[in-house]
């Protein structure tokens, strides 16, 4: 397939779907600066999606907003120094892979497998090989690698996490950062006619 569009409208339902549709979502809001809302309201590709890849959909791309910073440090122990993924596209196929592997409970063969297709539907056949062992690399040391990071720090700009500390100390700083990575719980309110 050749263009964004052509991929957009191949909607058969094997998982590739909702991360096609997740892909063109943070395509637009990390590459296009859009706002999350407004990327998600009206996209064609997501509203195409039935209800429960919506819903996968939407949790595999705000968990990677949240935990980018984590991502970019995840991909830089797995790249050799100095190494930077290009185009943006493939850095956005990793953040997807790696998020489904160690943030989400999705089978690693299927998000390594999946990643992989993303690649060659963007026309990026010598790239595929890429993917796959930086994902198969998450597979094995991922969770390592996880354990010792930052996460508060890391996920939060660096501005603001030291504003933060400067506010309320190093403890609460971080129990703030940690608290943002979780997803709010649903408010349901019953409006009467």
């Amino acid at each position: 397939m050749n263009n964004e569009a052509d991929m957009l409208e191949d909607y058969s339902g094997d998982g590739l779907s909702s991360r096609l549709a997740a892909l063109h979502l943070l395509s637009q809001i990390l590459g296009s600066r859009k706002m999350i809302d407004v990327a998600f309201d009206g996209d064609r590709a997501f509203e195409a999606l039935p209800q429960r890849d919506r819903g996968f959909v939407r949790m595999l791309v705000t968990t990677v907003l949240r935990r980018r910073g984590q991502l970019d440090d995840l991909i830089a122990r797995a790249l050799n120094k100095g190494e930077i993924p290009r185009p943006d596209t493939l850095k956005y196929i990793l953040y997807i892979g790696i998020c489904q592997i160690l943030f989400m409970d999705v089978a690693d063969h299927a998000a390594v497998d999946t990643s992989v297709e993303l690649a060659d539907r963007y026309n990026m056949d010598g790239k595929k090989g890429f993917v796959n062992a930086i994902l198969r690399r998450m597979t094995s040391d991922g969770r390592v690698w996880e354990a010792e990071q930052d996460i508060a720090s890391l996920n939060m700009p660096d501005w603001h996490y030291a504003q933060w500390v400067n506010d309320y100390g190093v403890v609460r700083a971080k129990d703030i950062a940690l608290a943002s990575l979780t997803e709010a719980s649903l408010d349901i309110s019953v409006k009467n006619k």
